[in-house]
């Protein structure tokens, strides 16, 4: 199975194929066939391979790891569809949050919206558009402490 594969798709195509190798006299037991299951996942699954691995064998039916592989895949898909759609929702925020916050900013040199004084074009056309400028703080003179 590919790592993009319908993994229902693939536990149907298994057991198809083992009840074709029963229906010709192949005798297989439940622990081969839990052992087939297990080794036709892509490696994206071993962390689930390895936790099923983990109980005793006795616990390893065909059934549980059709139920657990199902359930991965299942978790998966839903992960992806809720990661697209947070990812569609964050890109349409963001969006309208940009241009709206664009129409807020008020310059108060060349009295345009779009942009603060310290980013103004205008004021100082030898460092850019989008450079903020130095612009040196005011110094005013102290006046002489009286004693």
């Amino acid at each position: 199975m590919s790592e993009d594969g319908n993994m229902n798709e693939h536990i149907a195509q298994m057991l198809e194929l083992i009840d074709k190798l029963k229906a010709v006299g192949e005798e297989i037991k439940d622990d081969h066939i839990a052992a087939l299951l297990l080794v036709s996942v892509p490696m994206s699954y071993d962390t689930l391979i390895t936790a099923l691995e983990a109980r005793p064998e006795n616990q390893l039916t065909p059934e549980l790891i059709e139920n657990k592989l199902t359930d991965e895949y299942n978790r998966r898909k839903e992960q992806d569809s809720d990661r697209n759609l947070a990812q569609a929702f964050k890109t349409n925020v963001s969006f309208k949050s940009r241009n709206q916050n664009k129409n807020d900013k008020f310059c108060t040199f060349c009295k345009k919206l779009g942009h603060l004084r310290d980013f103004c074009y205008h004021l100082n056309k030898n460092y850019g558009s989008r450079k903020r400028f130095p612009f040196e703080k005011e110094v005013r003179p102290q006046k002489p402490n009286e004693s």
